[in-house]
C-alpha cells in the first residue's frame, strides 16, 4: 500500500477522535491537514457513480447494480472523472465505514466514508 494510505488507514484504526475545523479533518487535533482537505460535494458538476447516487436519480440503483456485478469494486474518481478507480482497502467499526481507492498507477487515492446514526427509540 502507498505511505498516504497507509499513514490515514492508521489514524483511522487507531480509532481516534474526529474533528472538523475549517473544512479539513483533525484527529484528536493532530495536524492530518497534509492528507486530507475536505469540500462540498456538489454531485451537479461530475458525470460518475458518487454523483448519480448524491442526485438520486432513479438509474442509481442500474448503475451500482453493475459496478457490484464487477470483478473488483471499481467507481470513477468522484471529481476527476475520466480516472478509474479501484477498492483497495477497507475499515469498519459501529461507526463507519471506510473504502479506500486508488488508480491503476498508485496516484488520485480517495475516501469514501459511510456514517452510521442510530436512532434510539
Amino acid at each position: 500500500m502507498y505511505k498516504e494510505v497507509d499513514k490515514l488507514c492508521l489514524m483511522l484504526e487507531n480509532d481516534r477522535e474526529v474533528c472538523l475545523e475549517n473544512g479539513k479533518i483533525s484527529f484528536n487535533r493532530v495536524n492530518s491537514n497534509d492528507i486530507l482537505n475536505i469540500h462540498y460535494y456538489n454531485p451537479n458538476l461530475y458525470d460518475c457513480e458518487i454523483a448519480t447516487l448524491w442526485r438520486n436519480e432513479d438509474v442509481a440503483l442500474k448503475i451500482w447494480n453493475n459496478v457490484f456485478c464487477g470483478d473488483f469494486f471499481e467507481l470513477k474518481h468522484p471529481v476527476r472523472n475520466e480516472i478509474k478507480t479501484r477498492a483497495v482497502y477497507s475499515l469498519m467499526d459501529s461507526v463507519k465505514n471506510a473504502i479506500f481507492f486508488i488508480d491503476k498507477n498508485g496516484n488520485n487515492p480517495w475516501i469514501c466514508v459511510n456514517f452510521f446514526l442510530g436512532l434510539l427509540i
